[in-house]
């Protein structure tokens, strides 16, 4: 094994030693300023990945707005014919997810289905809703029974 004074020659020995100390510091600084630049390299990656995703969330909000207003604007169905979503229907009647699910896959309520999205029209959604009315047929015996009667 080769000491330090062997190595440098007449060098003290703690001028061996400082010299260690100073590139030992020179590469721990080397090491730090190339971790610093990493860092900020991913953290300006991270940056500008949140604002791709926001800008591309903003654009998909439009397009769902555009795509609403086009469908609801009359020009594709009558004046008259709206289309609803899942959450509108679902809303609208008071029901669950899972009960307009079983409506639909029974086959008692038609509806659209684009990509992974599913409509409604509002006039299909009202036959169903008259379809699915019922009489109390065990006290009624005959239609004209279930009629108010009005004596003038």
């Amino acid at each position: 094994m080769v000491t330090p004074s062997a190595q440098y020659g007449d060098t003290c020995q703690i001028c061996v030693y400082s010299e260690i100390l100073v590139y030992t510091f020179v590469v721990a600084l080397l090491l730090a300023l190339t971790i610093k630049k990493f860092l900020d390299m991913f953290n300006n990656y991270i940056d500008e990945q949140k604002k791709w995703r926001d800008e591309i969330s903003a654009g998909m909000n439009e397009m769902r707005k555009d795509v609403k207003s086009i469908v609801n604007s009359g020009s594709i169905f009558g004046k008259d014919e709206k289309l609803m979503d899942n959450q509108d229907l679902c809303l609208a009647l008071h029901i669950s997810h899972r009960t307009l699910q079983r409506y639909r896959t029974g086959g008692h309520l038609p509806f659209y289905k684009h990509g992974q999205k599913i409509f409604y029209k509002m006039s299909e959604v009202r036959e169903f809703i008259n379809r699915s009315r019922r009489l109390d047929t065990r006290r009624i015996k005959s239609f004209e029974d279930a009629m108010p009667t009005v004596e003038i």
